[in-house]
């Protein structure tokens, strides 16, 4: 049997396919912006790097909900660290925690005894234009940082850093934080050694020089989380004269 067909009446499929796909692919594409714009979804945006020296040397990329982006272990030895460790858009304070149990569960680090951590914070200019709110949004995060730490033995120390100091800090094959160390030591007139910095142990290090443990994320005070590096003393603090023009010589910060 042979039916004629009008030609009004045939249905065009792939024209049709087309024109369903455009739309299917529109209403993704709203809703995709949606959830970005009220951050339902993972951004992949940099808003600062968390630089952490704890026995080993590690750094986290956080996005402006301060969950974690991704990790840079610059210690070769402590690959470990991210081995089986699920941190992909988790709160910073959880994934820092974590990274710390592994330490101690490897024997790098011993909870029993007491220890020091340094966290270097560099904000990441091209996303974060006001350094106040940068740091700011970060406070919460330290803060529970800081008591999950100081529950396991460990004090927190925290220090800022800008870009250039991360490139600097690069080319010299230091961390950030040391380098930070390095930096305003030798603009408050302290003579440090850079190598001894390099290999000596965080502890030591912040034994010999004190950058103030207390957690003051304001930055209405230029350079505030800084202005306490001064040398140590046989563990005293060493206030100088009270001009503000102390000076020190090698001798008073010999790692």
């Amino acid at each position: 049997m042979e039916i004629i067909f009008d030609y009004s009446e045939k249905i065009n499929i792939s024209n049709t396919f087309i024109k369903y796909s455009s739309v299917v692919a529109g209403v993704a594409a709203v809703f995709i912006a949606v959830m970005l714009y009220i951050g339902l979804l993972p951004s992949n945006r940099i808003y600062a790097y968390i630089d952490v020296d704890l026995n080993t040397n590690w750094q986290l990329m956080v996005d402006k909900n301060n969950k974690v982006i991704d990790i840079k272990i610059n210690d070769s030895n402590s690959k470990f660290l991210i081995e089986d460790l699920n941190y992909k858009s988790k709160p910073l304070d959880k994934v820092l925690v974590d990274m710390v149990e592994k330490l101690n569960q490897n024997g790098i680090i011993d909870l029993s005894s007491k220890n020091k951590a340094l966290i270097t914070t560099c904000l990441n200019k091209d996303e974060m234009k006001d350094d106040n709110q940068g740091y700011k949004n970060l406070e919460s995060s330290f803060r529970k940082i800081k008591d999950e730490l100081l529950n396991r033995n460990i004090e927190t120390y925290f220090l800022r850093a800008e870009s250039k100091d991360r490139k600097l800090a690069a080319d010299s094959n230091i961390s950030v934080g040391r380098y930070s160390i390095y930096k305003n030591s030798i603009e408050k007139g302290i003579n440090i050694d850079l190598e001894k910095l390099k290999q000596n142990n965080i502890n030591e290090i912040l034994e010999k020089v004190d950058i103030g443990s207390e957690l003051n994320m304001d930055n209405s005070n230029t350079d505030q989380s800084n202005q306490s590096l001064i040398p140590m003393d046989d563990g005293k603090e060493n206030k100088g004269d009270k001009k503000g023009n102390e000076h020190y010589n090698s001798e008073d910060i010999d790692l």
